[in-house]
């Protein structure tokens, strides 16, 4: 990540800080802007157990309204001892959208579809108790 590219980052995440520190709830514009033409690395699950396997997750958001997410969930294989891995992908599009108080970003990829409020704290943001971090500029 260039240095230009980095300060536009900063600025953005310095920026949804400084809103979330007021009153006011950040709108849906403001989502928008800082999750678009960057590619975002998130994580879930302990991989302890096949009901609740290690989830890492990309995501690219496009400008263009198109996104694509791809990545892997591991379970353990008790009878190999180690770990079993599948890989993802899936595309569609996305967009954000006030709903009372909240931003929602939601996505649609064929059939299924999907939305889940934004949550700020502290300069950092989760959708659906992940969170969400910059892992490099969008290549589309």
């Amino acid at each position: 990540m260039g240095d230009l590219e980095m300060q536009s980052t900063r600025v953005s995440l310095i920026f949804v800080a400084v809103v979330f520190g007021m009153a006011s709830p950040v709108r849906a514009e403001t989502w928008q802007t800082t999750l678009q033409g960057k590619t975002w690395h998130y994580t879930s699950g302990t991989g302890i157990s096949s009901a609740n396997p290690q989830i890492e997750t990309w995501t690219t958001f496009c400008r263009n309204g198109t996104f694509v997410t791809y990545g892997k969930s591991c379970a353990p294989n008790r009878i190999a001892h180690g770990f079993r891995c599948q890989q993802f992908q899936f595309a569609g599009r996305w967009q954000v959208k006030d709903q009372g108080q909240s931003a929602v970003v939601s996505w649609q990829s064929g059939v299924n579809r999907d939305s889940y409020r934004i949550d700020g704290r502290a300069g950092k943001f989760y959708i659906r108790g992940r969170e969400f971090k910059v892992y490099r500029p969008a290549s589309c």
